[in-house]
């Protein structure tokens, strides 16, 4: 784990100086975050000091609950920053069309994201606002950096100011419903705490529970990822880069303080966009081959029992490889375990899309007309059985397309291929 080597490789700090430089942030943090103020126990600076990520679910009483992730990082907020939100660099997910709109200007972004999600479910689109915290950062004297994300207050309005042609029929995407989250940085003992929190509800038929189970399990990539950008800013970041604004907007350019350092540089942003490619990922488990993203394994040692492999589709981290693996195995009668009983419904998901590359619907069909199985399951079992029937059995199939409406995309694709 990223984190935890390069932590204990800096020799992390003790608890105790964690929490006195965290107490010490509080007077400015209630007065001027935009986020829910971090829960912290005294468990939570024990886990940050031995690298660990301390994480917990934040109940909101009126929308998704949110996912809170905390960490001492060896890495100065300079650097960190950097990493975060320079989104030239980037490398787009898969899928991924978005574009500045009007208002947008150093420091303050207003930003239109369409995400282009694999059959059978609609594409997804919003509008964010992105804002470095300038009243904190000044409040701290400077030592506070925070960068926030919430939907465009103006709603679905927003999307008047899309440019026309940027996605082919917009009108089809669904509007993500709740989007907001963000990134603390303090300094603290020669690195950073660092805090993230999302909130995410993104509609349609994938359940709010799940997203948010999804949020909790991803919480230590999305700052190990961070690492990794701060780790590689130094040598890209240098004299002649474009203007990066510091968190309180100075005309002075980020990047003048590695003028004369070195490392790699960054490629890609973190925050929302990251989580939700992470997330439909796992959510569309069952798309058609042609827009399946095929990864590289990890090597995977020979002697892991499948039933292990099987356990591993719970966790969002490790299932795209165990998946992998159980598909290269032939593994259908685990699979087919974990489709029908699994209490896991991401799990369930993964094992239905490797019963669709082993071409074994023999589970399907129970699947999709067991009414007491969540109705995101059935539908994943339908799409499956459209993905694997020849001409006479996709047209049996055709009547699901009225049952579920958003089975027509795959059902007219498998038509196509046929």
């Amino acid at each position: 784990m990223l984190l935890l080597n390069l932590a204990l490789a800096a020799e992390t700090p003790e608890a105790e100086a964690l929490y006195k430089i965290w107490v010490n942030a509080l007077p400015a943090l209630e007065a001027g975050s935009r986020m829910p103020l971090a829960q912290l126990d005294e468990e939570a600076f024990e886990q940050m000091a031995r690298g660990d990520v301390y994480r917990y679910r934040r109940p909101e009483s009126d929308i998704v609950d949110g996912a809170v992730g905390v960490a001492w990082v060896p890495y100065p907020v300079e650097d960190l920053w950097l990493g975060a939100i320079d989104d030239v660099h980037q490398h787009l997910a898969g899928g991924l069309t978005e574009t500045w709109l009007p208002g947008t200007v150093p420091g303050h972004k207003v930003l239109y994201q369409h995400f282009d999600v694999p059959a059978p479910f609609e594409d997804r689109h919003w509008v964010i606002v992105i804002d470095s915290n300038r009243p904190l950062y000044a409040s701290s004297g400077g030592l506070i950096w925070e960068r926030t994300w919430v939907l465009d207050p103006r709603g679905e309005d927003a999307l008047e100011d899309v440019p026309k042609g940027t996605v082919d029929d917009p009108e089809t995407a669904l509007w993500t419903p709740v989007n907001h989250g963000g990134w603390l940085l303090i300094p603290a003992e020669g690195g950073s705490i660092v805090v993230y929190q999302v909130s995410t509800d993104i509609g349609g038929n994938i359940p709010e529970e799940l997203v948010v189970r999804f949020a909790m399990a991803s919480l230590g990539s999305m700052i190990e990822h961070l690492e990794e950008l701060a780790q590689n800013t130094p040598e890209h970041y240098v004299g002649d880069h474009f203007v990066i604004l510091n968190a309180g907007g100075a005309d002075q350019a980020l990047t003048t303080l590695h003028a004369e350092s070195q490392s790699q540089p960054a490629s890609r942003p973190v925050g929302d966009l990251m989580f939700l490619a992470l997330l439909f990922r796992c959510t569309t488990a069952p798309a058609p081959p042609e827009v399946v993203v095929v990864t590289e394994p990890a090597p995977r040692p020979p002697s892991t029992p499948t039933p292990l492999l099987a356990e591993a589709l719970d966790d969002p981290e490790t299932a795209p490889d165990a998946l992998d693996e159980l598909v290269r195995r032939g593994a259908s009668e685990e699979l087919e375990a974990v489709a029908l009983t699994s209490a896991d419904l991401g799990a369930r998901g993964w094992a239905i899309t490797g019963l669709v590359q082993l071409d074994d619907a023999d589970a399907l069909p129970t699947l999709q007309h067991d009414p007491t199985n969540p109705e995101l399951v059935r539908i994943w079992a339908a799409a499956g059985r459209i993905q694997l029937a020849d001409r006479n059995e996709l047209e049996d199939l055709r009547p699901l397309t009225r049952t579920w409406p958003e089975l027509t995309r795959p059902f007219e694709k498998r038509e196509a291929q046929l």
